[in-house]
């Protein structure tokens, strides 16, 4: 369980989720267009904005499933929650390898 200051900076964090996410997805989207080579461009669409969209859609389904004011999961939700996790952290672990 957390304490009520983490509580709070982890609500107020997820709160952000989406503005940063869009944030990111302007910012690849300015990249993109200033790109000349045509493989680079359809790498940052496709490579580095699906991956955005992949750790986003994560965020939001481990919140939905386990709000950190959750103390207890069931088997089921425990699942739930594991599934979208492991993606983001493989998402994440491939994004600081390229």
């Amino acid at each position: 369980m957390y304490g009520p200051n983490n509580l709070k900076q982890l609500q107020q964090e997820y709160a952000l989720v989406n503005q940063k996410y869009g944030d990111l997805m302007l910012a690849t989207a300015k990249i993109t267009e200033s790109l000349k080579n045509e493989h680079a461009k359809e790498y940052m669409l496709h490579g580095v904005g699906r991956r955005w969209s992949l750790l986003h859609a994560c965020i939001h389904n481990i919140f939905s499933v386990f709000p950190p004011d959750t103390t207890c999961l069931t088997h089921n939700e425990l699942l739930q929650v594991c599934i979208p996790l492991h993606a983001y952290f493989i998402t994440y672990l491939e994004s600081q390898i390229i």
